[in-house]
């Protein structure tokens, strides 16, 4: 539990915030005035604002010792549902893959692993490239490529000389030293 969501499930006690089993969260006061704040209870009302453009979840958006702070509403309401925290390295996946359908019957506790596996397999989305030898797939290392680039840089060699060297196809030295592949690496030529 991060200190924000300690925050807000304070605010949530002192009955501030409601935190619906039907995934919904409501605003029930909120501080008015200039220089010295005033608690002042309202009409209850939909406290979630907006998705974050970062990763799409709803947020909540309150005040706390003066400073603005915001929680994800999908933590938020797993929480309060079943009055636990979520244990590290626990996560909260929306299991029909809706991050704005905040249900408790949507909403499970996996490890982040179980999480990507569920948006593969069932939600069928695409694993994430991963770039040099963070994807299982690479046959080179940094340093070898940074090698191939620097031997087509000299011109000492073909690209099929290169290619034989390294055991690869001309067409992937290709790739590699016109920059279509590793091109997180900084180029020698």
């Amino acid at each position: 539990m991060t200190n924000d969501e300690r925050a807000f499930l304070a605010q949530v006690a002192l009955g501030w915030f409601t935190a619906n089993g039907d995934g919904t969260i409501w605003r029930n006061a909120e501080f008015t005035g200039g220089g010295v704040p005033t608690l002042k209870w309202v009409e209850p009302r939909r406290a979630e604002r907006s998705a974050s453009e970062e990763d799409g979840y709803i947020r909540v958006m309150f005040h706390d010792s003066g400073e603005r702070l915001m929680v994800q509403a999908h933590r938020i309401i797993w929480m309060v549902v079943n009055r636990a925290d979520i244990p590290a390295p626990l996560e909260v996946n929306h299991k029909d893959g809706v991050k704005y359908h905040n249900h408790p019957d949507n909403l499970e506790l996996l490890t982040r692993p179980e999480n990507v596996k569920h948006a593969i397999h069932v939600l069928g989305r695409k694993p994430k490239a991963q770039n040099g030898t963070a994807n299982t797939f690479a046959k080179l290392t940094d340093q070898q490529v940074m090698e191939i680039r620097a031997l087509w840089a000299s011109q000492t060699m073909s690209q099929r000389q290169i290619a034989e060297r390294f055991g690869l196809k001309q067409a992937t030295i290709s790739c590699i030293v016109t920059g279509k592949t590793w091109r997180h690496l900084a180029s020698t030529g």
